[in-house]
């Protein structure tokens, strides 16, 4: 009897993780990383900045970034680029308050305000923290520096999704709680029921 209700808390526990795993261990893989000349060409922005805000997602991340200069693709102060999750999808870690240089594609053409965040940035790409990047720089040269971009305040538009994906997190997070609550008592009625047919 125990063994029975064993097997079956462990099936659940199993295909429970099968909804995790394959975004937190499966690992990425990318191809040889391209020269910085052959990243800049193909590539629809390039540009270097500071992460303002992260907004989580379900399949990724929404990110706000204060441009510092831009050498191709993007001409405003602000903007937003999309990256997928980590794992398979070779999400870029972007950690909020850091500098970087980031390579971006595009699957549609940029407007000047790129509020839809049509701009997607991943780990296979020349893409790094930009302490790190000194020699992308160097190769870049001299780009559009900020007090030449065209101002633009999205902090608030960014806000707003932000709010609406936090409740969409907290969501998810119930619904966890809920699953791992239901097996700790599925654990615990086995038990008590072993020790019931034990003893008797």
């Amino acid at each position: 009897m125990f063994r029975k209700i064993f097997s079956i808390v462990a099936a659940m526990v199993f295909i429970s993780s099968l909804f995790i795993l394959p975004q937190s261990v499966i690992a990425c893989s990318c191809i040889e990383t391209p020269s910085v000349e052959d990243q800049f060409e193909s590539s629809a922005a390039v540009f270097s900045g500071k992460v303002l805000e992260i907004e989580e997602g379900d399949i990724g991340k929404k990110v706000l970034i204060e441009v510092m200069e831009s050498w191709k693709g993007v001409n405003q102060s602000q903007i937003i680029v999309n990256t997928p999750g980590q794992g398979p999808s070779c999400g870029f870690p972007f950690e909020k308050g850091e500098d970087y240089l980031l390579y971006a594609y595009s699957s549609t053409a940029l407007s000047e305000d790129d509020k839809d965040g049509t701009l997607q940035v991943n780990i296979c790409s020349r893409s790094n923290v930009l302490e790190e990047a000194e020699e992308d720089v160097l190769i870049l040269g001299g780009g559009k520096t900020a007090d030449t971009l065209t101002q633009a305040d999205i902090q608030s538009y960014f806000s707003t999704e932000t709010s609406n994906s936090q409740s969409q997190s907290m969501t998810f997070m119930i619904m966890w709680a809920s699953i791992i609550f239901i097996v700790m008592m599925l654990i615990g009625i086995g038990i008590y029921t072993y020790k019931r047919s034990s003893g008797s």
